[in-house]
């Protein structure tokens, strides 16, 4: 018999660690997730390199490394020496849109890089890195707005509440509440489109895990999991019995030693300037005031919800106009008091990038920061700090985008900061527990289309050709990763015959042919 008609629920939870996950699961606290992992095969996922939201997403949503994608944090270099941040316009072949997948119905709820929202055969509802859902290319079709208009007015692209110390409960119930507006929007999207692919994402235990992770033997941390947990339960019961499951977590998460400024240690050696006097690192030019106001706000968030505050504060009117107003808000927040003509290096995030200068002069600078970088001690005490020069970790035609030079401090347990400000002048380092990104998610593959007998261990740029392949759908020959072959319930040439179209019984006739050896 073929397979059954392929339907497939993707679900994106940032910042699920594998460690904790499987934990809670044998402890019966994630009972859904659980429940899938039994019927399916469940496993580690590694992150990219770094492991954070972006690139991460990019190479899920493209199969690529960043090399490939052009993606590598939040921020993008622009010509003129400023920093942008990303968005949709980056990507141009997103797995939704690779050959046959292009005709198929495909419903996107908070997926991050999907703002400004694209045409696509279905429904987008943008995520993380859009300025507000009051913006016109935040939904696409626009008559959503008006489809969905009281459940539009609940939904918030990440949480409005700050992290407050001995205020947990609060916060937690805040976010929860964001995470549940977002898949109630989803649940009823799902019931109202007649979709093949649909992509939800959640990012709450990103956000908690920051400011909690460890606290109270993680009992916090623990209700965000759970309360997610349920969230996917109820989408996968809402998109029904026949349909294929997969759920995936950008990257892991671990407890944090402290903060690592790499701008602060690259002003300190020499290789970094800023215009006007050395204490102007708070600004003194045309965002000074801008820059002063924003940073003890700033200061309390984790960077991708400090990037969404920032924009809160820009009238609506003026956000409506597009990310280049954020683009320029988030330029003066760390960029915009740099001395471009004596600066050699910044940083953003894991990353740092040369000026431009001569090869000869630029390859020297790259093995003196390395070496810098390799022998920083904390305390007295020498650092485990991995260095890789771009070429040794990507490939492809965006690898002149990379940061020169890649960084990973005590494998990631300090987390690189890339503001200019620390709390007193060149302070390079910060000890302040928290939490802080890992390598290892997690993936979940389960339903109709899925065994339980696949892999135990997977890249992240391999989920988009596993996509592919469980359409029938080839994957190009450009993507990096490979598809889970192990994990499908059904023969190549059972997904094969759906890809075209057929009814079940050219499709029961194919599969017989195909088995008999005459096809």
């Amino acid at each position: 018999m073929g397979a059954p008609a392929v339907r497939l629920l993707v679900i994106g939870v940032d910042g699920a660690a594998y460690p904790l996950v499987r934990e809670w699961m044998q402890r019966g606290e994630l009972p859904n997730l659980n429940k899938l992992s039994k019927k399916g095969t469940f496993g580690q996922l590694n992150s990219t390199n770094p492991p954070i939201t972006f690139p991460a997403i990019p190479s899920f949503i493209t199969g690529k490394n960043p090399g490939k994608h052009g993606v590598v944090s939040f921020f993008r270099p622009n010509k003129d020496g400023a920093l942008g941040l990303a968005s949709s316009k980056m990507i141009d072949d997103e797995v939704w849109q690779i050959g046959p997948m292009r005709k198929r119905t495909k419903l996107l709820v908070n997926v991050p890089l999907t703002f400004p929202a694209k045409k696509v055969k279905g429904w987008t509802v943008g995520g993380l890195l859009a300025p507000g859902t009051d913006d016109d290319r935040f939904v696409r079709p626009s008559r959503l707005r008006d489809d969905y208009k009281d459940l539009l007015s609940n939904y918030r692209i990440d949480t409005d509440k700050r992290y407050v110390p001995s205020q947990e409960g609060s916060y937690i119930q805040n976010i929860v509440k964001v995470a549940q507006a977002r898949c109630d929007l989803a649940q009823a999207m799902m019931a109202d489109l007649n979709w093949d692919l649909a992509i939800v994402y959640f990012s709450i235990l990103d956000r908690v895990q920051h400011f909690m992770f460890g606290k109270d033997d993680n009992k916090w941390v623990l209700e965000a999991y759970k309360a997610v947990d349920k969230m996917i339960g109820d989408l996968v019961k809402t998109a029904g019995k026949d349909t294929s499951t997969m759920v995936f977590s950008d990257h892991g998460f671990g407890r944090s030693k402290g903060r690592f400024y790499p701008n602060a240690w690259l002003e300190k050696n020499g290789h970094q300037f800023h215009k006007g006097q050395d204490s102007a690192r708070m600004g003194e030019g045309k965002s000074g005031n801008l820059r002063t106001k924003l940073m003890p706000n700033l200061r309390t968030m984790q960077s991708n919800q400090a990037i969404v505050w920032m924009a809160s504060k820009v009238p609506n009117k003026v956000v409506a106009t597009g990310v280049g107003v954020m683009e320029r808000l988030n330029s003066s927040y760390d960029f915009d008091s740099l001395d471009h003509e004596r600066t050699e290096a910044f940083s953003t995030i894991n990353g740092i990038y040369i000026n431009s200068m001569s090869k000869k002069k630029k390859q020297r600078l790259i093995a003196l920061i390395q070496k810098g970088l390799e022998e920083l001690e904390l305390d007295g005490t020498p650092l485990n700090i991995e260095t890789y020069r771009r070429e040794e970790i990507y490939s492809g035609p965006c690898l002149d985008k990379m940061p020169d030079i890649m960084f990973k401090v005590e494998d990631y347990s300090f987390e690189p900061f890339a503001s200019f400000e620390a709390i007193e002048p060149l302070q390079v380092f910060e000890k302040e527990c928290k939490g802080w990104h890992r390598t290892e998610g997690i993936f979940c593959l389960s339903g109709p289309g899925f065994s339980s007998s696949g892999p135990t261990e997977a890249s992240i740029m391999d989920l988009a050709p596993t996509i592919l392949g469980l359409f029938g759908i080839d994957a190009p020959e450009d993507m990096d990763g490979s598809a889970l072959e192990d994990a499908y319930s059904h023969s190549r040439a059972d997904r094969e015959t759906l890809s075209v179209g057929m009814d079940k019984r050219e499709e029961e006739g194919i599969s017989k042919a195909v088995k008999k050896g005459r096809l």
